[in-house]
């Protein structure tokens, strides 16, 4: 579609052969055409780049929490002065150079952090540092450091996690991948979401990571334990089977309100499996609907099949829930591979191409008025 733009500078090349034949040259107007042509090819490719963008949330979990020890090294420093400095009989000051000292001693306070089963490390609090090691509850262990101290010998302590999924401390980054699917309008037709339709069904926007902790329940209290056991499902499994659940409640709302969310999500990223359920004013369990990008939905099956078997017309059990999928998980769960929508077509959208239109026609406006108004002739 962009390149519809290229009519711009073959007109503008054609209005100055007609009108200016006399002060245009063939050269200046290849300055119209070829700049032209790889201006629209860079456009079009940073547009398509910047539809194909999408970010998508990845789970992972502590494996231990490390105390570090203050300490101090040497770091080579030399401070020079002028010394031993003399006057000739002609009133001229030579001086030599002399040191202070030749190093100096950085002083590294203690410090806590915590270490993922990815091996990323996040420096923490000491309070955040006392809490998990509470919660971890195993016995810690030295380990030396072998740094090259000056006169503070400072090493470590690590405290691992005891591999409960009631003690996890799960972490939430976000990533950017490639995303054919949310900018291809050649094969999935997801409905348009507008803000009244939102509202209508209350849809939830994918929440905020706050201190690497992100919320996967949405539109349900639970309470701390519950929540803990849920999110471990997306810390362990995170990256060994690439999952992630989110859980959507809507009260007094049709099974409609599941499509119209897979709609606003445009069907989720590629690592997401995604359970909405209804209930009515009182929190009763009504139905259940999953989605996500699996080529085989036998997890989303099973899913629906057990909150229909388990909790119909009664108050929700998640902690239950949690005990039940990880067998599920490892057995149902397959990530699809967003590779296989290769083939598909990104078109940039009618605004973007407005503004390559409005680019181009600018770039030919200047280098036209140059052309004409320059020392150069077609003699």
């Amino acid at each position: 579609m962009a390149w519809i733009a290229i009519f711009i500078p073959v007109v503008a090349a054609i209005l100055l052969l007609i009108f200016f034949r006399k002060t245009v040259t063939y050269w200046e107007i290849s300055l119209l055409i070829a700049p032209s042509a790889l201006l629209i090819l860079i456009l079009n490719l940073i547009m398509v780049s910047s539809n194909e963008s999408d970010t998508e949330y990845l789970g992972s979990y502590v494996t231990k929490v490390i105390y570090y020890q203050a300490w101090d090294e040497k770091v080579h420093c030399r401070h020079s002065y002028e010394c031993n400095c003399s006057t000739d009989k002609n009133g001229h000051k030579s001086c030599s150079t002399c040191y202070s000292h030749l190093f100096d001693v950085d002083y590294h306070p203690e410090h806590w952090s915590k270490v993922t089963n990815t091996g990323a490390e996040y420096s923490i609090s000491k309070s955040h540092f006392l809490e998990l090691k509470k919660q971890f509850a195993t016995q810690p262990y030295f380990v030396e450091l072998h740094r090259s101290y000056y006169s503070i010998d400072g090493d470590a302590y690590y405290t691992d996690w005891n591999k409960q999924p009631s003690t996890s401390d799960i972490i939430t980054t976000d990533h950017s991948y490639k995303n054919k699917i949310q900018a291809s309008k050649s094969v999935f037709k997801f409905d348009l979401i507008d803000e009244k339709t939102k509202k209508t069904w209350k849809l939830y926007d994918y929440p905020s990571i706050s201190g690497l902790y992100q919320s996967m329940v949405l539109g349900k209290g639970v309470n701390y334990m519950t929540d803990r056991k849920l999110q471990y499902l997306n810390g362990y499994y995170g990256v060994n089977k690439q999952f992630r659940m989110y859980m959507c409640f809507f009260k007094n709302q049709s099974i409609e309100a599941a499509f119209k969310q897979r709609s606003y999500w445009e069907g989720g990223n590629k690592n997401e499996f995604v359970v909405c359920v209804g209930q009515d004013e009182l929190g009763r369990y009504k139905w259940c609907k999953c989605f996500s990008w699996m080529d085989k939905p036998d997890l989303e099956v099973r899913v629906q099949d057990w909150f229909n078997d388990i909790n119909n017309n009664k108050q929700l059990d998640l902690s239950k829930f949690a005990d039940w999928m990880p067998k599920q998980i490892e057995q149902h769960w397959q990530r699809k591979n967003f590779k296989d929508f290769e083939y598909l077509d990104v078109e940039i959208s009618g605004f973007q191409l407005m503004w390559i239109l409005i680019i181009i026609g600018l770039y030919n406006i200047g280098i036209s008025i140059w052309v004409v108004v320059n020392e150069f002739n077609n003699h």
